[in-house]
């Protein structure tokens, strides 16, 4: 399994001096730090690639106001939420954390969906599509890749039913 990690940096709370951390991840002083004994707790032998961002994510118009009243100007949940009959504050800033995670199980995903985009009359369905740009070669080559990617997440131990299924997949 690979994580990749990208997390708005909420201030870590730091201990009084002299003060003995209840658990090792409160020792910790820098974000990336936290986040990899979180992870490696869970997932001591996945490879592990972390981002932080030091700032959050802006949001400026014409960003759509898709958020919970009991949101706050800087995204986070507010304790009351606002009066009755006054506009919910505009969102202007959110927090991000986000995580990719892959395993064996995306193979079959993968090959799911190289199936299914191989099956597709591209010309027929959306003729659009190869007037903007992609020549049908890029589009088969494309296909082509996404087949070799989903074998690179194949799970040997499974059994395939016909030998064209284990090439595809």
């Amino acid at each position: 399994m690979f994580f990749k990690l990208l997390l708005n940096m909420f201030p870590l709370s730091s201990l009084a001096p002299g003060t003995r951390p209840p658990t090792p991840l409160h020792s910790l002083n820098r974000g990336e730090d936290v986040l990899e004994y979180y992870i490696r707790t869970f997932y001591p032998s996945s490879p592990l690639a972390l981002q932080l961002v030091s700032s959050p994510s802006k949001l400026t118009p014409p960003f759509p106001r898709i958020f919970s009243p009991s949101l706050g100007a800087q995204g986070f949940l507010q304790s009351q939420p606002p009066p009755r009959g006054s506009p919910a504050p505009v969102v202007s800033s959110a927090p991000v954390m986000t995580s990719l995670q892959s395993s064996t199980s995306l193979g079959s995903w993968l090959a799911e969906m190289h199936r299914g985009a191989s099956t597709l009359d591209i010309c027929r369905v959306a003729p659009s599509f190869l007037s903007q740009g992609p020549e049908m070669a890029d589009y088969r080559e494309a296909l082509e890749e996404l087949r070799l990617l989903s074998r690179c997440y194949r799970d040997d131990s499974m059994m395939h039913s016909s030998s064209e299924e284990s090439d595809d997949y």
